[in-house]
C-alpha cells in the first residue's frame, strides 16, 4: 500500500499533550488491544495506553489513507515490539508525564523515547540501573547537579530508544549495554523539547535520513 505524505528519506514524530488524547476518545480498539487493556489495573496506565493508541491510530490513518478512527490490528514480535503486519510502515511509541509521542518511518525500524526532566528520589541508584558503566563514569565527572541530571535523562532516553528499535530493551529490567556510538546502520538523535523533555530517536538505516519532522498535534 502507498504511504502518503511520508517521503522515504524522512522520519516523522507526532507529539501531543496527553490531556488532548486522554481516554483515546474517538478511537476504536482491536480485539487484541481490548484484551490487553483488560489486564491493566492501574488507571494511569490505562489512560496512557488508550491515549497512545489514539495518537498512533490518528497517525497511521493519515499515512495509510484510512478513515479515522480505524481499528488497526497490531501484531507483537517475540521481543514485544508492536508492528503492523503487511504494511510498509514502522513506528515507535512513548509517553511521559503529560505528553505522548509516536515516530513513523517507511524505510527502517525506529525506536523512540521521551522523558520529562525531573527530580528523582534516588538519583545515584537510578543512574546505576539506567546508564552503561562508561556513561556512569562520565556522569560522575559532572559537578553541576543540573547538568548531571540533564546528562542522565539524555542518555537514558537514548538507551531506551535503542532498546525499542528492535524490542530488545523491552525484555530487560536490569541494566544492559548497547553499542556506544552510531554506525552507518544505526543512527541516533537526541534533543531537548522546550516543555522540559528529552527526546531520543534510533533508526536502523536502510536508506539515508535527510529530515526529521516534528508534528505538534
Amino acid at each position: 500500500m502507498y504511504v502518503a505524505n511520508l517521503p522515504e528519506k524522512e522520519i516523522h514524530i507526532w507529539l501531543s499533550p496527553s490531556q488532548q488524547t486522554e481516554g483515546g476518545e474517538g478511537s476504536r480498539l482491536s480485539d487484541r488491544d481490548s484484551l490487553h487493556l483488560d489486564r491493566i489495573t492501574s488507571h494511569k496506565r490505562r489512560q496512557e495506553f488508550l491515549s497512545g493508541r489514539w495518537l498512533l491510530d490518528r497517525a497511521l490513518s493519515t499515512y495509510l489513507g484510512q478513515d479515522w478512527p480505524h481499528n488497526f490490528e497490531l501484531q507483537v514480535s517475540p521481543t514485544g515490539k508492536p508492528f503492523l503486519k503487511g504494511e510498509p510502515i514502522h513506528f515507535s511509541l512513548s509517553h511521559s508525564h503529560g505528553w505522548m509521542g509516536v515516530a513513523i518511518s517507511t524505510h527502517g525500524q525506529v525506536g523512540f523515547d521521551m522523558e520529562r526532566v525531573r527530580e528523582l528520589k534516588d538519583l545515584v541508584r537510578f543512574s546505576q540501573r539506567a546508564l552503561s558503566s562508561e556513561q556512569l563514569r562520565e556522569m560522575q565527572q559532572v559537578v553541576d547537579p543540573v547538568q548531571s541530571s540533564n546528562y542522565l535523562f539524555w542518555k537514558w532516553t537514548e538507551r531506551e530508544a535503542k532498546g525499542k528499535l528492535s524490542g530488545e530493551g523491552l525484555q530487560y529490567l536490569e541494566p544492559f549495554e548497547f553499542e556506544a556510538e552510531a554506525t552507518p546502520e544505526l543512527l541516533t538523535w537526541s534533543w531537548f523539547l522546550r516543555e522540559g523533555y528529552y527526546l531520543s530517536l534510533a533508526y536502523r538505516a536502510s536508506c539515508p535520513v535527510e529530515r526529521l519532522r516534528v508534528i505538534d498535534f
